[in-house]
């Protein structure tokens, strides 16, 4: 029963923000496996309509990860009229939005950044605003203030970057390199995000020179040329061996690339290493697997679509006896698997006939 101090109505009010917060990342966010849960937009609308603190809160989660939220043009206008009213002339963008106070600076809470979705964006909106003015440079310029914005205005600034299509045009990878312009937030990025990134060697070494504080590390290349080793690789390897902080790596590429090299690297990272995903990858010329029993925090192994993993490179793996943390190895439609089957049935920790269309993490 509500107690006379606190009648029904006013119980959300009382709530403190702690247990609030908890409440609303854990009910209405999707997703528990990913490493940046999305917060769904439909409940978080509703739930700000409770009171001023359940709006800020709501508003808060919401924006963090507006970019994986149903990004809209409408959502960038809004982003572009949270700029300072000096920074919006300066771009001769000022007349062009509305006018009024919002609700809300929304953009102080954005957090996780898709970079080609903002660039096609801007790009959209430009074209039907500015036609004659959408020039890359004035592109870059948006880009670049919103960046900048976004990371000043926020306490714990942003923390995830993702960018993708740099294969598209040499274009985009000029585009990008616009967040070296805000460095200081580059320094402190804990989750990067590359796909399907060709002309991208100088943007990755670049990157791998400033960041070092990464926790979550996510590259997705497709290798269409079939070449073993591509200086994209290389730059990628030269990312992951720079990281002191790195948690979780994904590494998504072809079977036509040598593992040899990507395990090579992970005696860099073999103190903090807990969760690693390796996909689309041939082990055929792998005759150990004892880098990875290096890493004494690994707690979970996730193989998808692999193949030819020998016996041999099981049993250096098996004999070092380090693995003391390993509580999952995940085979996910690999081939010719079988003496790491065993060996993870040994240590019971094998899960298989895992569902497919779920993110491991």
């Amino acid at each position: 029963m509500p107690s006379p101090t606190h009648p029904p109505q006013n119980l959300a009010a009382a709530l403190p923000f702690e247990v609030l917060e908890m409440i609303i990342n854990d009910h209405l966010c999707e997703n528990e496996y990913t490493v940046i849960r999305v917060p769904r937009r439909k409940a978080l609308m509703n739930t700000a309509l409770v009171n001023k603190n359940w709006f800020n809160l709501s508003m808060r989660i919401l924006w963090s990860t507006i970019f994986e939220n149903g990004f809209t043009l409408s959502t960038l206008e809004i982003l572009l009229r949270c700029l300072p009213a000096e920074t919006r002339r300066d771009l001769g963008i000022y007349e062009l939005l509305p006018t009024g106070p919002l609700l809300t600076s929304y953009g102080i809470y954005v957090k996780s950044i898709l970079l080609e979705m903002l660039f096609c964006f801007v790009d959209r909106w430009l074209g039907e605003n500015l036609p004659d003015s959408n020039t890359p440079k004035k592109k870059r310029a948006i880009v670049r203030a919103l960046l900048e914005f976004f990371n000043t205005h926020n306490n714990s600034g942003l923390n995830k970057l993702e960018i993708a299509g740099l294969h598209i045009n040499r274009l985009w990878a000029r585009n990008y390199e616009v967040i070296f312009d805000s460095s200081n937030w580059i320094e402190n990025l804990q989750v990067f995000v590359i796909r399907a990134a060709f002309d991208s060697t100088s943007f990755i070494n670049r990157l791998a020179d400033v960041c070092t504080k990464i926790t979550t590390l996510e590259i997705d290349y497709f290798n269409f040329d079939g070449a073993p080793e591509t200086d994209e690789i290389k730059a990628a390897l030269r990312l992951i061996t720079a990281q002191k902080k790195l948690r979780s790596l994904t590494w998504s590429s072809v079977v036509s690339v040598d593992p040899t090299k990507l395990l090579n690297a992970l005696s860099s990272i073999s103190r903090t290493l807990e969760h690693i995903e390796i996909e689309h990858t041939d082990f055929s010329n792998v005759l150990s697997l004892c880098p990875l029993a290096q890493c004494s925090n690994l707690e979970t192994m996730v193989f998808k679509e692999c193949k030819n993993i020998s016996e041999q490179a099981v049993q250096t793996l098996e004999a070092q006896q380090k693995l003391t943390k390993l509580k999952e190895v995940k085979l996910i439609r690999c081939s010719h698997f079988e003496a790491l089957q065993s060996f993870a049935s040994r240590r019971n920790v094998l899960q298989q006939g895992m569902t497919f269309d779920l993110p491991l993490y």
